[in-house]
């Protein structure tokens, strides 16, 4: 029932959701990260996140694209989402900061802008780590400079708990922008000047 995003048709309104978010290339977005959706079924009208390692599917969450009524914002394939991270592929090559997030928007919108500075982002789906998603971290991070956890503001107590999980040297809690809600909510300047506070220290 998954489809490709495209720019017309009855698919055409994924697309202005992607571009509304604050994606100003949305074509690349769904190329890089191969992004779906659906129009009929259990994930209607939701944009489909795939979760993959070493190519291989894991899993996908559905984003809806509207307002939902009795069913949640985003809705997963299943608990094999929590074996793993989003980006888990990119996220392993390294990089010079890590950026480590609740959800899958708020991941892709720094990892969309940050990639081309060498910021790459992944999120945990929530705000509690499984074992798992612990150890491929803790992996992942040997192959940054530093790694970040930027959770919404109202989840600082979860970030230094995350934080604690994580074993690498340079670990920290990071802190949006005030009045940014989370980072999925963030513009491309805001990002790009997030990225520039990291890169400075």
């Amino acid at each position: 029932d998954f489809r490709r995003i495209k720019d017309n048709g009855l698919v055409g309104k994924f697309w202005r959701y992607l571009a509304h978010r604050g994606f100003d290339d949305v074509e690349r977005l769904v190329r890089n990260y191969r992004l779906r959706c659906a129009l009929t079924g259990r994930y209607k009208d939701r944009v489909i996140i795939s979760f993959y390692r070493e190519g291989e599917l894991l899993g996908w969450t559905g984003r809806a694209i509207g307002k939902t009524v009795n069913a949640p914002r985003y809705l997963s394939s299943g608990e094999a989402v929590k074996t793993t991270i989003f980006n888990e592929d990119a996220v392993s090559h390294g990089g010079d900061h890590l950026i480590i997030v609740e959800g899958p928007f708020d991941a892709l919108k720094i990892d969309f802008y940050g990639s081309r500075y060498n910021v790459r982002a992944t999120c945990i789906f929530g705000t509690s780590m499984t074992v798992d998603q612990i150890s491929i971290l803790n992996e992942c991070s040997k192959n940054f400079k530093s790694t970040h956890v930027l959770f919404d503001p109202e989840a600082i107590d979860a970030s230094f708990g995350a934080r604690d999980w994580l074993l690498g040297q340079h670990t920290s809690v990071s802190q949006l922008p005030e009045g940014i809600e989370d980072p999925g909510s963030m513009s491309k300047l805001q990002v790009q000047k997030y990225i520039t506070s990291l890169k400075r220290g």
